[in-house]
């Protein structure tokens, strides 16, 4: 098993929700993502403990593929985050692989995945637009007419959602999250209600953002598709799946032992609340709860 230091983003909207979870972050900062798992360029996560403490995830990736089963990939496939929206997040979409490889010279797009762990009540997120048509949505964005072009859903801990290339979304003040996506940091902003930071507006990216969006989009929460109870766990299988990873929910009360249940070449880990042991290693969340929530992404592209 192999532990990793989160890199850690300032944000504008970030706040100081990530120390509940055991990360440590500077109190003179909002800091509004933890990349818990990331080989992105510059913003990587690091090897904690064994033979491998101090190196990157890149450089595991690279010089010891024995750890990852057989790679089919040039570059670490995926991205795990938290997010702590202390404020609105700017209304964004993200392009797919063949724009980021024709516009932006990366391999990857941005295909990402959201798990609610925390909301204040009543919240919404913006997820979809309403315009039927492209050259409505240009309309409707030229005009700023975000009132009626912007679609928001209420949400509630616990709720997930796959966000597709172009679609059109924000995360909402008061909201916690757990981001699965593909290995990219590219974000096209649509709209920042106008906001400053150091004194000037923040960069908008209307034509990029043009060139991805769809219409009409009718996204909805994602269901678990199969629920079991699997020795003495509750096991959520495939709470989220797309073309790019699956992620699973384990709640566990006791001690168990797991085999046989993944044929996935290598699995990603996050506990987000109580404490446990692993083949000898410990891990916990800071808060002692009575339960344990793991997430297992199985890589299937």
């Amino acid at each position: 098993m192999i532990f990793l230091k989160p890199f850690l983003s300032e944000k504008i909207w970030g706040g100081q929700k990530l120390s509940d979870y055991n990360i440590s972050i500077d109190k003179n900062k909002n800091i509004g993502e933890a990349w818990l798992a990331s080989a992105v360029d510059g913003k990587e996560s690091i090897v904690t403990n064994g033979e491998n403490k101090g190196k990157s995830l890149t450089f595991l990736w690279k010089n010891c593929p024995e750890i990852f089963g057989k790679q089919t990939t040039t570059l670490f496939p995926i991205l795990i985050k938290f997010l702590d929206a202390e404020q609105n997040l700017s209304v964004q979409l993200h392009p797919d692989d063949k724009y980021a490889q024709k516009n932006e010279g990366q391999e990857y797009g941005k295909f990402e995945a959201w798990f609610i762990l925390e909301t204040k009540p009543q919240n919404n997120i913006v997820f979809g637009h309403n315009a039927k048509t492209n050259e409505e949505a240009a309309a409707m964005i030229n005009n700023k007419d975000w009132k009626n072009f912007l679609r928001e859903i209420p949400i509630n801990n616990g709720d997930c959602f796959n966000v597709e290339p172009g679609t059109v979304h924000a995360i909402k003040s008061g909201t916690f999250v757990y981001e699965v996506q593909q290995s990219s940091d590219i974000t096209y902003r649509l709209y920042d209600y106008d906001r400053l930071e150091n004194g000037k507006l923040r960069d908008l990216h209307i034509k990029q953002s043009l060139d991805n969006i769809y219409s009409p989009q009718k996204n909805e929460k994602i269901s678990p598709s199969k629920t079991i109870t699997y020795n003495k766990i509750n096991y959520y299988q495939n709470m989220i799946k797309n073309q790019y990873f699956a992620t699973d929910r384990l709640i566990v009360s006791s001690e168990v032992e797991i085999k046989n249940m993944y044929s996935a070449q290598f699995l990603v880990m996050t506990c987000y609340e109580g404490e446990g042991t692993i083949n000898g290693f410990n891990f916990k969340k800071i808060e002692k709860k009575i339960y344990i929530l793991i997430y297992l992404n199985n890589i299937l592209k």
